[in-house]
């Protein structure tokens, strides 16, 4: 029984080293398999990372690119814009300026034909003052005479009111259609 005994703590003994062995091997195993993933991971994580920023990188430059041309098209719209201004100034003041010139001319016009209109009818006076006083001078006699001489006496006012108008027309150079 003793050897048996003996026997079987061997047997036990053997098994116990070779399952510690075979501990020992899975346990070695599982560590590498542990090591060469967290590796892994650590290569993936590290790869993500560097991928993360490149990408961050190339989001930067696209971000100061973008800037950069909104800031081009927006001093481009600045200039645009300050153009179209001083054009559109620029032509205002050449429409006020050619309204200025021609209400100036208009009204030049209008002084100049206001003057002529005072012009004639101070010599329309004039001769008016001198057909009273030759009117009044003139003996009455005379003009009975013409009107007895053959002119109705209806028509006798109106040859003088004719007369008058020829005088004045031929005196003062102003055609009465003006």
């Amino acid at each position: 029984m003793t050897a048996r005994v003996l026997e079987f703590e061997e047997s036990l003994t053997r098994r116990q080293d070779e399952a510690q062995q075979e501990f020992l091997v899975l346990h070695n195993q599982a560590v590498a398999h542990a090591e060469r993933i967290t590796s892994d991971a650590s290569e993936q994580v590290e790869a993500a990372l560097a991928h993360a920023r490149r990408i961050s990188a190339r989001a930067d430059d696209y971000e100061r690119l973008a800037r950069a041309q909104a800031q081009q098209v927006e001093a481009d719209a600045q200039v645009r814009a300050r153009e179209i201004l001083d054009d559109s100034r620029d032509k205002a003041q050449r429409i006020a300026d050619t309204i200025t010139s021609h209400a100036s001319g208009v009204l030049r016009d209008a002084e100049d034909r206001t003057r002529d209109l005072r012009w004639q009818q101070q010599q329309l006076g004039s001769f008016m003052s001198e057909m009273n006083e030759l009117l009044r001078a003139a003996p009455r006699g005379a003009r009975t005479e013409h009107v007895a001489d053959g002119d109705d006496a209806e028509d006798a006012p109106n040859a003088e009111v004719d007369a008058d108008e020829a005088a004045f027309e031929e005196h003062s150079g102003v055609d009465e259609r003006e």
